[in-house]
């Protein structure tokens, strides 16, 4: 795929956001907390990375065994750390799609039979987030006013994906759809796309309840782990509204404005955070100790997996360059 124009000035723009927000807050203030934060607590956040990361790993595992691809947990894991790393430099994210180059290189799968369990694996992260996020804005006061309207609201917004998915099925315009665009496309795309629709049906089945469920116990370590952080440095909310600030901000740091993002993130933390009460110095210096957590932590940890790959440089290349 082509390269994107203008990428790297749209990163610019959250890095320029993080630039003004460093200007304007107290950083003294933000040092002295940073130096007063229980080491004990942040250590608990980074041992686990690893059980949360792992169960993505597997979850992962199970849609790939769905769709009779064969990859060892050893190797769905060490693939899962090091596509993190690639989507830690790119965009949204986006080179987390490197999972199924990888998948390609061991010969366990093309790229358009990895794909579907990849898109899977990524849309079932912002399922949950979008829920949790959904479910925040009453508490937090940024939209509904109504508990009730909320609630039918989350509900739908709940159920539609999987009623569209199920009817799309049912119904058969799956494969007169399937067929209309192989059809239209070369041979080989053809047959490309007719191996990623079928990979793609396999993957909705009964089983979707079993994979949300492992989502929802990552993001409830994930949300743990900022709870930890929150707590490292003082900050007396409890898990849910951390869980809930934070949803929020990840889903605004998915916008390919930035990396990793930087600036959109912590913006949405002194945004939110004040609503509570807390000063911009406490909001960024959260912020710092999720970035240690999440960027350079993970990053590192991540970094170990992608050195160990084989011919990782032209993973990288296509991942970068061509997604």
């Amino acid at each position: 795929m082509p390269k994107m124009k203008g990428g790297k000035y749209l990163k610019a723009i959250g890095l320029i956001l993080l630039a003004v927000i460093l200007y304007h807050v107290d950083l003294e203030e933000v040092w002295r907390q940073l130096k007063l934060s229980d080491p004990v607590l942040l250590s608990a956040a980074i041992i686990l990375i690893f059980p949360q990361v792992a169960l993505r790993a597997f979850r992962w595992q199970r849609m790939l065994t769905r769709q009779a691809i064969h990859c060892p947990f050893r190797y769905a894991l060490s693939f899962y750390f090091a596509g993190i790393y690639i989507g830690l430099l790119t965009p949204g994210r986006l080179g987390e799609i490197a999972k199924a180059f990888f998948l390609k290189q061991r010969g366990w799968a093309s790229i358009s039979q990895a794909l579907p369990s990849v898109i899977a694996d990524r849309c079932l992260d912002l399922y949950c987030l979008m829920m949790v996020a959904l479910f925040s804005l009453y508490p937090l006061g940024l939209g509904f006013q109504s508990l009730m309207t909320t609630g039918l609201i989350c509900i739908a917004a709940a159920l539609s994906p999987w009623l569209i998915l199920y009817h799309w099925q049912s119904s058969g315009r799956a494969g007169m759809v399937r067929k209309i665009i192989s059809n239209r496309l070369s041979k080989k795309r053809g047959e490309a796309f007719a191996s990623f629709s079928q990979k793609a049906g396999q993957l909705l089945s009964r089983q979707i309840a079993y994979m949300l469920i492992m989502t929802a116990a990552s993001y409830a370590i994930y949300f743990l782990q900022t709870f930890f952080i929150a707590r490292a440095i003082g900050l007396g909310l409890d898990y849910l509204t951390v869980a809930m600030i934070v949803s929020i901000a990840i889903l605004v740091g998915f916008i390919p404005v930035t990396i990793a993002g930087l600036g959109t993130r912590e913006a949405v933390f002194i945004f939110l955070l004040g609503r509570f009460g807390i000063s911009p110095a406490s909001a960024l210096s959260f912020a710092f100790l999720y970035n240690l957590v999440y960027i350079v932590c993970v990053g590192l940890i991540s970094a170990v997996f992608w050195m160990r790959l084989p011919n990782r440089q032209e993973v990288k290349n296509v991942s970068l360059e061509q997604v």
